[in-house]
């Protein structure tokens, strides 16, 4: 049979935000957060290759506005011999990313309540809690953003490999990834900048989980 593999690739900064993303949902937290600057996908694309040859290999660019009808699940299946129709149905959102007031949350929040117990023996069942409680009642249209230094960095340091699944793949394209649009964070330490009102909260959340005065159960009831 014959296998053709489909990669959709992000833009270096939103891969390293991504990825941070990740680490603090999986009970990571830091100091001073730092983005790796080697994430052009072209490893990835030469992995793959290799594996089950070029000829076998489609790139796509993870970007709504390349996407086919600007929807991923149509794009995915414009590469396929799978006839999307009404007939589909679709699951609900899953795995969306954190906005900012969440990930500056539990970032503070997994410090307080590890995500293992028992010298690491034991997964903390408070810290699954508090990060369902986080995501459900902290809603905000914010999101981290990379500072203006952070982006040229990253953009500098990937331009080659970038260029040259451009040539490779996307000759039609005077650049890879276009225009940057979604902006930059002026405050380099927006992670970890918290107001005395929003200390006290996140405090007396780590006092209520600790002193086992609320339960996975109870969440609902007081928040």
């Amino acid at each position: 049979r014959k296998i053709r593999i489909i990669l959709y690739i992000r833009r270096p900064i939103d891969r390293g935000i991504s990825a941070l993303n990740t680490r603090i949902i999986a009970g990571d937290s830091f100091d001073k957060p730092v983005i790796p600057e080697n994430l052009s996908p072209n490893r990835l694309i030469k992995v793959w290759s290799e594996i089950f040859g070029a000829e076998n290999i489609i790139v796509r660019l993870f970007n709504k506005n390349d996407y086919i009808d600007n929807d991923l699940i149509s794009d995915f299946c414009s590469q396929t011999e799978i006839d999307l129709n009404n007939n589909f149905v679709f699951p609900d959102i899953e795995n969306e990313s954190l906005n900012l007031i969440q990930l500056k949350y539990l970032n503070f929040l997994n410090k307080k309540i590890p995500r293992f117990i028992n010298n690491e023996k034991k997964i903390n069942p408070n810290s699954y809690a508090i990060k369902n409680l986080i995501k459900k009642n902290f809603k905000s249209p914010l999101k981290y953003l990379p500072t203006k230094e952070e982006f040229q960095r990253l953009e500098i340091k990937n331009e080659q490999n970038d260029d040259w699944i451009r040539q490779k793949f996307f000759p039609h394209k005077s650049s890879l990834w276009g225009n940057y649009e979604k902006g930059f964070r002026d405050n380099s330490n927006e992670l970890i900048d918290l107001s005395k009102e929003e200390l006290m909260l996140l405090d007396s959340i780590v006092f209520l989980f600790n002193n086992s005065l609320i339960k996975n159960s109870e969440i609902k009831k007081l928040f």
